[in-house]
């Protein structure tokens, strides 16, 4: 497993949370928190949402939810707040968990502790992720994690 930190490069350089597939969050210039996507930079907090990070501790809340159900009104909901890292046990390929009503900005990174079967992660009623289908469930590989992101309202992306 890579380790995952967050730290500063350089004196120059904004703070980086490192993560998996090289994914990198940091503060611009401008205030705002972003990520970096194959080379588009996208923004994960409105300006009208941000805060300078500097001399202050970035928490993550903690959850371990049990995967649920079978569609997206039965799987678990996330309770915690925005910058959860949400571990997920009992994966089966059919059960999942749900991401929380976004209004964009949120993050999580949500973690399949199966290590044979694939989690669904199910969006909020009405929102998509990866711009797939409204309400469609983003599969986890078993034993992987995805970071999802909420650019927009119910809009996540993952990675």
């Amino acid at each position: 497993m890579a380790t995952r930190y967050i730290h500063k490069r350089t004196a120059s350089d904004p703070p980086i949370l490192d993560l998996p597939k090289a994914v990198g969050i940091a503060q611009d210039t401008d205030g705002v928190l972003k990520y970096s996507d194959n080379g588009t930079v996208r923004a994960i907090v409105a300006a009208d949402k941000s805060q300078t990070l500097t001399n202050k501790t970035l928490a993550f809340q903690r959850e371990t939810l049990a995967a649920a159900g079978t569609d997206q009104g039965s799987a678990a909901p996330i309770t915690v707040g925005s910058l959860g890292l949400i571990k997920v046990t009992g994966a089966d390929g059919t059960k999942g968990i749900r991401l929380p009503v976004a209004s964009g900005g949120e993050a999580y990174v949500i973690r399949n502790t199966s290590g044979t079967l694939a989690l669904n992660v199910y969006p909020a009623t009405g929102g998509t992720i990866d711009g797939g289908s409204v309400n469609a469930a983003k599969s986890v590989a078993a034993a992987t994690g995805l970071v999802f992101v909420a650019i927009a309202a119910n809009e996540w992306w993952t990675a």
